[in-house]
């Protein structure tokens, strides 16, 4: 017997979304898995990650003392997890790469396991999952498989709500909780999953909330607690360094970061009308994840991994709608609309490089040579060397001695002594970012008027006699 027309078109749109979504995975996650393979500064947060890991590993304090023009505002559990794998690797680089990419597959997955404790199909479970991936390398592609643990610290927590829903009694409960902790103690700005759980379980499951809750307290005190012992109040002043913000910028980044994925996240609020506390959850955790957003894109420096987990739990509100959680829609409908959102959101950020497969392997393979001559030079020059391309000076040998984002980033600091060093010629070579001059505009002016660029290397400067 064959199946009802209105079934079979519901399967085939099913199969079109799925291989839309699929294609463009493919397409991009692959080109993504080549750039990690290549030794070019993917972000500046490379270079700083592998410099703080590698304190961990020098056994030098992981957070050091401001004098030293040098900032930690992470919590220190994502170095000590990366340089026990650099250990076993011995690159620093290759493992931070390493647990970005399995982060990031990781959070794929738990999402689409969450979506099957939560009742969906498989089918519907799958496209949550898939619709994450594919929105990461598309929208977010920076934060694929670059050396950064924010997708560390969401693959935890992730792992402590799928433990929370699908092991609900007491043993399920702390395990949750501890795993969720222990995302915050990779990247303390991961917010909106832990206020989420806490406010649906208070709503839903108090039983259950008040064991979270004791568990939850009890971790992060005993975090803490260990945190303050081992590193210190510098620490605490690390977590609450100050930053420039714009409010009104916040606003702008955080439209053009969605634009044009307003579709799905319309979409995955519809589950909330047919009720239950699943929906529910998904419906607190947009809500709670899109503040979460606009609060974190108020510093100056933030990028789109703001909005990582607003992008998990509209993952999740599309698959419980396509499962038929909730509100009945044909999930054929909400797999194409999605694969076509997508499409249109990589064709709009399409560009020369990108849109030409021999053109960007061509720019990749240039960058990945440019990279090796710079460390080369670096490498030989004499004396500490200054660079605001941080994964140079690292993969050269050479000390960190200024943090000029992160440093920059501090309201009213001027860079007056590192203006003094650079007008002593204190460093044997300095690189500049062309495309990002952290520095202020007068400690570039001091630069250039102590030191001249190099003829076949732009960027790198060595002193005037």
């Amino acid at each position: 017997m064959r199946a009802p027309v209105p079934a079979r078109l519901n399967a085939l749109l099913y199969l079109t979304g799925f291989a839309g979504l699929g294609a463009l995975l493919l397409l991009i996650g692959g080109a993504l898995f080549y750039r990690s393979l290549l030794h070019y500064q993917i972000n500046y947060n490379e270079g700083w990650n592998a410099y703080t890991t590698a304190r961990v590993l020098d056994g030098l304090p992981l957070y050091p003392d401001r004098s030293s023009r040098l900032v930690n505002n992470y919590p220190p559990l994502s170095f000590y997890i990366t340089a026990l794998l650099a250990k076993l690797t011995g690159s620093v680089l290759a493992a931070g790469r390493a647990i970005a990419w399995c982060a990031y597959i990781a959070c794929a997955a738990l999402i689409g396991c969450i979506l099957r404790v939560m009742s969906a199909g498989r089918a519907a479970a799958w496209l949550g999952a898939l619709f994450f991936a594919a929105a990461l390398a598309t929208r977010c592609d920076l934060y694929v498989g670059m050396f950064d643990p924010q997708l560390l610290g969401q693959a935890l927590m992730l792992g402590g709500l799928l433990l929370l829903l699908a092991r609900p009694g007491l043993g399920g409960t702390i395990g949750a909780a501890a795993l969720v902790v222990a995302g915050g103690f990779v990247k303390h700005s991961l917010i909106a999953l832990p206020i989420s759980i806490t406010l649906w379980l208070l709503l839903y499951r108090r039983r259950q909330a008040l064991t979270w809750l004791l568990a939850g307290a009890g971790f992060a005190a005993a975090g803490l607690a260990i945190s303050l012992a081992a590193f210190g109040h510098g620490f605490i002043a690390g977590l609450l360094l100050p930053r420039q913000t714009s409010w009104a910028e916040a606003l702008r980044k955080l439209l053009r970061w969605l634009l044009p994925l307003e579709l799905p996240c319309v979409l995955a609020t519809l589950p909330l009308i047919g009720g239950g506390p699943f929906p529910a959850f998904v419906g607190l955790f947009i809500a709670v994840s899109l503040g979460a957003a606009f609060l974190g894109a108020a510093p100056l420096a933030t990028n789109y991994n703001m909005i990582f987990e607003l992008l998990a739990a509209v993952s999740l509100g599309l698959g419980l709608l396509a499962g038929g959680a909730g509100l009945r829609v044909a999930g054929g409908w909400v797999a194409t609309a999605c694969a076509a959102c997508l499409w249109i959101t990589a064709l709009l950020l399409a560009t020369a490089e990108t849109s030409s497969p021999q053109r960007w392997l061509a720019v990749q393979r240039a960058r990945d040579a440019d990279a090796r001559a710079a460390v080369a030079l670096i490498r030989a020059a004499p004396g500490p060397a200054l660079c605001g391309t941080l994964l140079l000076c690292f993969e050269a040998g050479k000390p960190l001695l200024f943090d000029p984002l992160n440093f920059g980033q501090i309201p009213g600091e001027n860079q007056s002594s590192l203006r003094t060093d650079v007008n002593n010629k204190a460093f044997g070579i300095i690189q500049l970012d062309p495309e990002n001059l952290y520095f202020t505009q007068a400690t570039v002016a001091a630069i250039q008027a102590n030191y001249r660029e190099l003829l076949d290397h732009p960027g790198l400067l060595s002193p005037l006699p």
